[in-house]
């Protein structure tokens, strides 16, 4: 029995193989157990797949994509000159992992078992599925990583899976991923899964990038060069640049110093481990942050973790250890190799039901324990994870609740709340064409009994109104003594009647003037500065939000126009292909929404309209991708952004 594991990844791929002698070895690619997952579009329209991809870049960077797993949501994508499907770029990396099994062993596996995130839903798993039909790969079946790589610790490892709840802490290149799992017989159940996309190897090489801008910021010419080329030679200059901070990461994992070599500025940069623990730590303590949320979720407390094992190339990382460490007090294993784990382990759940291609098995739930994955579990939603520690989750937890965590250490910092909507996954890959959000924005908490909110009239720089004075009687008798009512007034009494009388009629005039003002200040706020944002339309707070999130990443300018619980994954999504964009074309990628049209109903407001990516080209022209969006919109004293999804 020939059987084939692969674990296709961001950034690497990777192909275990067992053959008709039972050995078990990783396939080459290269001289390498990691096959780049870069996929290359060339002129004829053949699929470069690895290295080969990777080399032709150097000479055509816009037929190059580079991480074709975290473009599993956008269909197509646009590459050489024309779209090619998602689909058919993850098929040709998988046909190139079945080209060399079937080269080894001299013919194709009989079985192939392919590995997914554990919160991957039917849409993705079709789509992988898909494109092992189009591999030709046969007899397919599928298994969550978490679970390979727990199997693999407990049978390979020579580190048998202690009883208790196990986590599987996941950093890879471009995402990171933390599954709690239980052994429940020969298997293993997922009680609690989630995720992050903006932390993984990629943003830690972004980090040195960033460390390395900071040093050498007397030469902003040359930076400027390595940020927006506009010739081959600065577009090489900008790949030797990436290519060396990540060689100087992964020294640093293993050494104390390690130098970093600045094409263009021309300056060779010594840095220390300190220095690169320092620009890691804000995204190392995410993770740990976001483990001690998933635990509370799951009902597990720290005391009940049997074991914690590291997965993914990034876990390499000394600090990434050294933080997980500290905030469960349980010891991570860690392998030579952590990238080959999850695909060895996949062999060694034999008993995974087959599935065909076009009907992928669903997902285990993340919330509650699943059945084996071997099992045919029940047709369920995906599982409603946040893709990103939110500040709901970061709060102190409930006193009732019986296994409440709080994570220790200082506060990470954390990326812009999201949750994902239906067919949302924890690997960050935001919501699915035409999903609905899973849930509508909560209106603002109303103030406490007996409060009185601020006169709106003191806060625009007017006076308050007097306090009302006692009303007057009807007759100057009235109120006094009984005996008086009734009489008749002297004249100088009548006298101070009419002037009191004057005076009433003028405060009541008075008093209609300032309820005027009160009605005109509350319907047309007024603006605390040049620029404030509360005279912003719907459509224009779009259009700010749109700026400051995909344009400037401006995380605060765009935190500011969001409500207070927000439900924008899939914008977090549209950020990293823009940013995926702009590197793989070396030059900023413009992003503007147009032809807005707008629906209000009261506090609530829809805009519709097309989000427009400029990309510009080597011979002066631009390329241009147009998406259908609706925003929604909540009003609590100034328009808020709350949910995006794109239009089908």
């Amino acid at each position: 029995m020939r059987r084939l594991a692969t674990d296709f990844g961001t950034s690497n791929t990777v192909g275990i193989l067992t053959g008709p002698d039972g050995r078990t070895r990783p396939l080459i690619f290269d001289a390498s157990p990691l096959l780049p997952s870069a996929v290359f579009a060339a002129t004829g329209g053949a699929l470069l797949v690895g290295a080969d991809a990777q080399r032709a870049a150097m000479g055509d960077p816009g037929g190059f994509e580079g991480h074709p797993k975290r473009r599993i949501d956008d269909g197509v994508v646009w590459l050489g000159g024309r779209e090619h499907a998602v689909v058919d770029l993850v098929a040709a990396v998988l046909t190139r992992v079945a080209g060399e099994a079937a080269r080894v062993v001299g013919r194709p596996p009989d079985e192939v078992v392919l590995t997914h995130p554990a919160a991957w839903g039917r849409t993705r798993l079709g789509i992988l599925a898909d494109a092992a039909a189009r591999a030709r790969l046969a007899a397919v079946s599928f298994v969550p990583e978490p679970v390979a790589a727990a199997a693999y610790f407990d049978t390979i490892a020579s580190r048998p899976a202690p009883p208790g709840c196990l986590v599987v802490y996941d950093l890879g290149a471009g995402t990171f991923d933390v599954t709690v799992v239980r052994p429940a017989g020969p298997a293993f159940e997922i009680l609690g899964t989630d995720g992050l996309t903006d932390v993984g190897g990629l943003d830690l090489d972004a980090a040195v990038v960033a460390h390395a801008r900071a040093l050498s910021g007397d030469a902003p010419d040359a930076w400027q060069r390595l940020d927006r080329p506009q010739n081959p030679a600065d577009q090489q200059a900008r790949q030797l640049l990436w290519e060396g901070a990540r060689a100087v990461k992964e020294q640093l994992s293993r050494h104390a110093t390690g130098d970093l070599l600045l094409p263009v500025v021309d300056r060779r940069l010594h840095l220390t481990r300190e220095e690169f623990d320092t620009a890691a730590r804000p995204y190392l303590d995410r993770t740990a942050a976001l483990t001690l949320t998933v635990l509370r979720s799951a009902g597990v407390d720290p005391t009940q973790v049997a074991a914690v094992f590291l997965v993914g190339g990034s876990s390499r990382v000394p600090l990434a250890a050294t933080v997980l460490h500290r905030a469960l007090r349980v010891a991570p294993t860690v392998l030579d190799q952590p990238e080959l784990v999850v695909a060895e382990g996949a062999l060694l759940t034999g008993h995974t039901r087959p599935s065909s291609p076009t009907q992928p098995p669903p997902s285990n739930s993340a919330a509650r324990p699943a059945r084996p994955p071997w099992q045919a579990p029940a047709p369920a939603a995906p599982p409603t994870t946040r893709r990103t520690p939110t500040a709901a989750s970061q709060t102190a937890p409930n006193p009732t609740t019986p296994h409440a965590l709080t994570p220790t250490g200082p506060t990470p910092p954390q990326a812009s709340p999201s949750a994902p909507g239906p067919g949302a996954t924890a690997t960050g890959h935001g919501t699915p064409t035409g999903a609905v959000p899973e849930s509508a924005p909560q209106s603002p908490v109303p103030p406490t009994a007996g409060s009185s909110p601020p006169s709106r009239i003191a806060t625009a720089g007017f006076p308050p109104p007097p306090a009302s004075a006692p009303p007057t009687p009807a007759h100057p008798g009235d109120g006094g003594n009984p005996g008086d009512r009734g009489a008749s007034p002297p004249a100088e009494t009548r006298s101070r009647s009419k002037q009191g009388g004057r005076i009433l009629v003028a405060a009541v005039g008075a008093a209609i003037l300032v309820a005027a003002v009160v009605v005109v200040v509350a319907l047309h706020p007024w603006s605390s500065g040049p620029d404030s944002d509360t005279t912003l339309t719907p459509a224009q707070t779009v259009q700010q939000y749109v700026d400051a999130k995909l344009n400037a990443y401006d995380e605060p300018r765009a935190g500011a126009l969001q409500c207070a619980k927000p439900d924008l994954t899939a914008v977090d999504q549209i950020r990293d292909q823009v940013k995926d964009l702009e590197a793989r074309y070396s030059t900023a990628v413009d992003v503007t929404v147009t032809d807005l049209t707008t629906t209000t109903d009261h506090d609530t407001a829809t805009v519709t309209g097309n989000l427009v990516m400029k990309i510009p080209e080597a011979d002066g022209r631009s390329s241009v991708q147009i998406q259908q969006w609706r925003f929604g919109l909540t009003r609590a004293g100034t328009w808020q952004v709350c949910t995006a999804s794109r239009v089908p």
